[in-house]
């Protein structure tokens, strides 16, 4: 008799699998590095149809400030801002309470950079004129009006006065329309502290920051 060798199922064989399942990842390697290559080739593209815009501008910063291209707004960075744009021409806009807008078109050119100098400007105030047109509140005794400065149509002002208490006293001064009078917006100071004057219209921050009244703590 011959001697038996175990039969093989053909059913049972784990070769077909094992084919089957290293197919399936090389395919699935290759979809992932075609997709890498889509995704890289997209990015390559981007990156050559873009340039930048570096915007200097001055006073810097400027509280409120809005920073828009094409009429869409961009976070308004701190001086020199950066921002890619696609090729081309750009309208670029800046605007600020209590300042003049500043415009202007920028042509951006593909991986290049483009500087804007800014100067923003405050809108004109009134100079000094007559101490007359102004009445101090009744709060304020004695006092003895230096000069004035008006603001917003004459709507704000600050006054240096003497009074009987002190000297090179600083009022700053809110008409009342209600009542015809004017209203002291926070209390008289020769000094400021920079909290303080946080909440005033942007006008008065800026005459008291370039005039040396106010002080910023720690």
């Amino acid at each position: 008799m011959y001697p038996e060798y175990p039969q093989q199922n053909p059913y049972n064989s784990t070769t077909p699998n094992r084919a089957r399942t290293i197919a399936l990842l090389l395919a699935a390697g290759v979809i992932i590095v075609f997709l890498l290559a889509l995704l890289m080739h997209k990015r390559t593209d981007v990156s050559t149809t873009q340039g930048t815009v570096s915007i200097t501008y001055n006073p810097s910063p400027i509280s409120e400030l809005s920073i828009a291209f094409d009429g869409t707004e961009r976070d308004p960075a701190t001086s020199p801002a950066s921002y890619k744009l696609s090729t081309g021409n750009h309208k670029l806009v800046m605007s600020a309470p209590g300042y003049e807008t500043f415009s202007v078109t920028v042509h951006v050119t593909a991986q290049q950079t483009v500087t804007v100098n800014a100067q923003l400007h405050l809108k004109n105030t009134a100079p000094v004129t007559s101490s007359d047109q102004i009445i101090l509140p009744d709060t304020i005794h004695g006092a003895q009006i230096l000069d004035t400065q008006y603001f917003y149509n004459k709507s704000w002002a600050i006054v240096r006065a003497n009074t009987t208490e002190d000297t090179n006293l600083i009022l700053i001064l809110q008409f009342d329309t209600s009542s015809n009078k004017w209203i002291t917006a926070i209390d008289p100071a020769t000094i400021f502290e920079g909290s303080a004057i946080a909440n005033l219209p942007a006008l008065i921050q800026q005459y008291l920051n370039d005039h040396d009244l106010v002080i910023n703590g720690d």
